[in-house]
């Protein structure tokens, strides 16, 4: 037979290792953005990834740090002086490997997560 302090001292130790699980996953969702100082929290956050494979390149950031990072190569690369205004970028190199990449391989696994 368990004492009141006993049952306590157990329901609190049960609320503890809750919130510790609880804590541990929100840990687990947040990631750094290579582009920006700020954490990319992956269930709540539009975020991208390399399209190479995670053991060749880690490289994750938010869906509109990689943006102006393409829109940015793509004016370097197009050698463009004037302003100009481009909504979405077509392609760009990944900031962490320098492959080329086109914008839609980097969107398509984005829109399966959205849906």
């Amino acid at each position: 037979i368990l004492t009141t302090n006993e049952t306590n001292n157990n329901n609190n130790n049960n609320s503890n290792e809750i919130q510790n699980q609880i804590i541990n996953l929100s840990l687990q969702s947040m990631i750094p953005c290579y582009l920006c100082p700020n954490i990319i929290n992956q269930q709540k956050d539009k975020w991208v990834h390399c399209i190479r494979p995670s053991n060749e390149c880690n490289m994750r950031a938010h869906l509109i740090c990689l943006a102006e990072w393409f829109l940015n190569t793509e004016f370097e690369t197009q050698n463009q002086i004037q302003f100009q205004i481009q909504l979405l970028p077509t392609y760009g190199t990944c900031p962490s490997c320098s492959i080329q990449i086109n914008w839609i391989q980097i969107v398509q696994p984005l829109q399966k997560r959205i849906m």
